[in-house]
């Protein structure tokens, strides 16, 4: 009590976390039983944790403060498996004072770690983690386009044939294969990983759920469309008195499908 009058949330934090695995002797208020210290510890670290948000996190709070914030909030629900805590009490928290974007950032991490069992996540954070994406895979896109014009232009500018120019796409592509894909808004999942060409993530999802045919189509129509790129692109050489030959053969050697 003492520690949270001062401010020292992190602090009471591991105090409660110490208290919950025993490695503290039992404060006098808490049972000295192992199971019913366990909930005692829990409900006082659900008041403290929302108290903590509640008192300190606002719209206007710097995006450095807020992380920390969460990072604080997050760790501690998840050492103490308070799934409820972490995707009601955190995560609404972080909604109504507009830094949602740094919830879904700092839980990512811990969900590639392997440190929140599959079986414990929920779908509404999930979307909400695959919707942060939405923006920065547009504006990655973008400027993967705009450097790509750059110097030598290349036809084949996407995740597969250039993964320096998307750490975003490579950073989503690896969390789906963390997560349970039947908890994924599965809609937009596949919206997203279609129109930004993550072939890893799409083929994973369609065959989790036993559907190998549509993964075929969509990737031999990938290849007939890069098959025309490269012929409209020969054609137009071969009319600026360039040879055209060797891309003509590119799709079979190019494509990384």
């Amino acid at each position: 009590e003492d520690l949270v009058g001062r401010n020292d949330w992190s602090a009471a934090l591991d105090i409660f976390l110490a208290l919950r695995n025993g490695s503290l002797p039992p404060l006098l208020d808490f049972p000295h039983a192992l199971a019913a210290r366990r909930r005692a510890v829990d409900s006082r670290t659900t008041q403290v944790i929302q108290s903590y948000l509640v008192s300190r996190l606002r719209p206007d709070s710097p995006r450095m403060e807020a992380r920390q914030m969460c990072t604080t909030a997050v760790s501690a629900c998840i050492e103490m498996c308070l799934w409820s805590v972490l995707y009601k009490t955190v995560f609404e928290c972080f909604k109504a004072a507009g830094h949602i974007n740094v919830y879904c950032n700092t839980l990512e991490p811990f969900i590639v770690n392997g440190r929140i069992p599959k079986s414990q996540m929920d779908s509404e954070v999930l979307s909400s983690i695959l919707q942060s994406y939405a923006l920065p895979l547009e504006e990655e896109e973008h400027a993967a386009q705009q450097n790509s014009t750059q110097g030598n232009p290349s036809l084949f500018v996407d995740c597969d044939h250039c993964p320096e120019l998307f750490p975003m796409a490579r950073r989503l592509q690896q969390l789906v294969l963390y997560v349970e894909v039947t908890q994924l808004d599965l809609n937009l999942a596949i919206r997203l990983f279609t129109q930004h060409r993550l072939w890893t993530a799409l083929v994973h999802v369609y065959c989790t759920l036993g559907d190998y045919t549509s993964p075929l189509e969509l990737l031999v129509g990938e290849c007939t469309q890069l098959t025309k790129r490269c012929m409209t692109k020969a054609q137009d050489d071969l009319a600026s008195g360039e040879d055209g030959r060797s891309l003509v053969e590119r799709p079979l050697l190019d494509c990384l499908l």
